[in-house]
This record gives structure tokens, sequence and C-alpha cells, in this order.
């Protein structure tokens, strides 16, 4: 056998070693990994910010067109009912025109 064996004393210090940058990379990775969340989380609060002002743009938008369209509708029954009533007061006045030529 090509095997070579040494004793722990003489490993120990290499396996320390190693251990100890394992342990200092995961350090800096959950570092890294708690910074990359708290920026995740700021994200996600500018979202929802401009989430809800977009809402209410919408819903003052909205707002406005159906108010538009209220006082538009208004207008146009306005409009209809004085020209239907000139109309039939037109009609009545030749009707009544012409019954009293008739009799």
């Amino acid at each position: 056998r090509n095997c070579k064996y040494r004793y722990s004393h003489e490993v120990a210090p290499t396996i320390k070693d190693g251990i100890s940058q394992s342990a200092a990379d995961i350090r800096m990775k959950k570092i890294h990994i708690e910074e990359s969340c708290g920026i995740l989380s700021t994200k996600i609060s500018e979202v929802n910010i401009k989430e809800k002002s977009l809402l209410t743009q919408i819903k003052d938008v909205k707002d406005f067109i159906i108010n538009k369209i209220e006082d538009r509708c208004r207008e146009v029954t306005a409009e209809v009912t004085k020209l239907t009533r000139d109309k039939r007061r037109l009609l009545e006045n030749k009707k009544n025109n012409f019954d009293r030529t008739m009799w």
C-alpha cells in the first residue's frame, strides 16, 4: 500500500484551519444573505408604497370619470327633456289651431 498515516497531532492543525476557514466562509455568506434580505425588505416596502399610490390614483381617476359621465348624463337628460317639451308644445299648438279651424 502507498498510504501514509500520520498522527492526529500532526493532522489536527490542518483540519482545524480548514474547519475555521469553512466557518468563516459560512459566517460571511450568512452576513451577505442577511444584508440581501434587508435590501429585499426595503424594496418590497417601496413597491407596496408605490402600489398604494397607484391604487389611489386609479380610484381618483375612476371617480373623476364617473363624475364626468354623470354630469354629461344630466346635461343630455335636461337637453332631451327640453327638446321633447318644446316639440310637445309645438304639436299641441298645431292641434289646437287645427281644432279651432275645424269647429
